[in-house]
């Protein structure tokens, strides 16, 4: 299978998972007031198996820019994407 058909597996939503996303999104004082989050779901990416660095295919227009990957990265979308689904089933239990 090419690696553009790969799906990473899902976004973990455990506890230690969780206290990882809130830290990364919430720094500390005197740290950085950047989220982290971005670095985050990249790390989980690498160790998904994907290449973070594989570059595809770059576009532009005015006001952004956007890198198009040759392997599946894990971005917010994915993240909120789990954590609806665990609280949709924590609220069927």
């Amino acid at each position: 299978m090419s690696a553009t058909h790969r799906l990473l597996p899902p976004l973990p939503v455990d506890d230690t998972s969780l206290g990882i996303y809130w830290d990364a999104l919430h720094p500390a004082p005197g740290i950085d007031k950047r989220s982290s989050l971005g670095e985050v779901l990249r790390q989980l990416t690498f160790l998904a198996g994907s290449d973070v660095d594989a570059v595809d295919d770059v576009t532009f227009d005015e006001d952004h820019t956007w890198s198009h990957m040759s392997d599946p990265q894990y971005h917010v979308h994915e993240l909120v994407s789990a954590l609806i689904e665990a609280l949709r089933e924590a609220r069927s239990t």
